[in-house]
């Protein structure tokens, strides 16, 4: 699991509806995810796709919502494909080698000043 350290737009659709969010963090099973848009209306257990940025691509991926408590929404991923549990790996290696490259430099900086 990886935590974001800055903000990664999400997409999520739900029957013909769009809405914008953001990746809190995410594991290989699902994620959690701060939804912008106040009017999303989808029910625990309803299906939804998510698209997630992945450099300079997008990738979705099928899931169904388990939790949702103001802002946020937690989702478990169904029917994850090979090449989409590809995809949501490399996802999380690219979160942690940021989030870790940017501890790293949280620790210079406070060793700069003392």
């Amino acid at each position: 699991m990886a935590l974001m350290p800055e903000e990664e737009p999400v997409f999520i659709r739900a029957d013909a509806a769009q809405y914008s969010a953001k990746l809190v963090n995410m594991g290989s099973g699902g994620a959690l995810i701060s939804i912008l848009d106040c009017d999303f209306e989808s029910e625990i257990g309803d299906v939804c796709q998510l698209f997630f940025s992945d450099g300079d691509r997008m990738f979705g991926v099928t899931a169904e919502v388990m939790r949702k408590t103001g802002r946020y929404a937690a989702f478990k991923f169904v029917g994850v494909t090979n090449d989409t549990a590809r995809n949501i790996a490399y996802k999380i290696s690219r979160m942690e080698s940021l989030s870790h490259r940017l501890t790293m430099g949280a620790d210079i900086l406070v060793s700069a000043a003392d």
